[in-house]
């Protein structure tokens, strides 16, 4: 009855040891990149939560001016309506000088809106600064070949 030693595990065992024990010493060196997320994230809430502000925004202010729009179309189809081809045609005019040259169309509109307040302006300040007085306000009446224009004068004696 002979015991005989395990030679050929020992080896193996041993070889194992020395492998582990080598890794040990010099472990392998991994890196690990970590991508921070949170602040991205964050900027994408932000600016959903401000794009769905001023949608919400542009809704409320579209239903407020609803009627408006309305009107205005409701009064625009009743003036292509009606029978009178003077009205029809300068607005079919003035549509085709819009959608032509909107630049143009509004710089128009907005020097005689300019003009209308500064003679809103200037008639008021008339009226504050002379209350009327039959003797000191003549009006005079200019004939021109398109309108009719009424103006105050002040009577300089």
């Amino acid at each position: 009855n002979n015991i005989l030693w395990p030679v050929k595990e020992m080896r193996e065992m041993s070889s194992r040891l020395e492998l582990n024990n080598e890794l040990l010493a010099n472990p392998r060196k991994t890196k690990k990149v970590i991508f921070h997320t949170a602040g991205k994230l964050l900027w994408v809430i932000i600016g959903l939560s401000v794009g769905m502000v001023f949608l919400v925004l542009g809704w409320v202010n579209t239903s407020n001016k609803l009627d408006q729009y309305r009107m205005h179309d409701i009064m625009w189809r009743y003036i292509k309506l009606t029978n009178k081809s003077q009205n029809r045609e300068y607005l079919q005019s003035i549509e085709r000088l819009c959608l032509d040259n909107p630049d143009k169309i509004n710089s128009i509109i907005e020097k005689e809106d300019l003009r209308m307040e500064q003679l809103e302006e200037s008639t008021q300040r008339g009226i504050n600064d002379n209350p009327i007085n039959p003797d000191s306000v003549i009006d005079t009446i200019i004939h021109s070949s398109r309108k009719k224009r009424y103006i105050k004068k002040e009577n300089i004696k």
